[in-house]
């Protein structure tokens, strides 16, 4: 089935007109036009003197600093985020294995060099994830811990 948008009602239309004139951003025949329809309308005259006295708040109120940068990226941008992070995770999974594998079973390491991705010692292998999570994702920031936090925490 299809999706079915619904046109805007010419009250609505008025109320985006109303922003806009708020912002400065109206041009001169839309704020008159508005005016206008302000005059007849008592739902949009309500809903402009409204959304003129929260706007006069907001501006007028001190800025605070935050804690925390926000940051708004577009849905693509984040999915591929994800998709990265995940990889990431994979990879950083993967070495934990390793590393697991190689601490639990000592024998079992490989006996020659033809062996794919022989690493020598753990601290080679801990470079070589490294190395693959800043190719994966170089603007990540890394930072290694000896174990995994998990009490409600994710891995990265």
């Amino acid at each position: 089935m299809g999706r079915y948008r619904r046109r805007a009602t010419p009250c609505e239309r008025w109320v985006r007109s109303i922003s806009l004139r708020l912002d400065g951003e109206a041009s001169e025949l839309e704020a008159a036009a508005l005016e206008r329809h302000l005059q007849t309308c008592p739902r949009c005259r309500a809903i402009a003197a409204d959304t003129a006295a929260t706007t006069e708040l907001l501006r007028g109120a001190p800025l605070l600093e935050l804690r925390h940068p926000v940051v708004v990226s577009s849905p693509g941008r984040a999915r591929k985020q994800f998709v990265r992070r995940g990889a990431a995770v994979l990879v950083v999974a993967a070495g934990l294995v390793a590393a697991a594998g190689v601490a639990f079973f000592p024998d079992s390491q490989p006996r020659h060099a033809s062996s794919a991705l022989s690493f020598r010692n753990l601290h080679e292998q801990q470079q070589f994830v490294r190395a693959e999570l800043i190719r994966l994702e170089p603007n990540a920031v890394i930072a290694a811990a000896t174990a995994p936090r998990f009490a409600g925490h994710g891995l990265l």
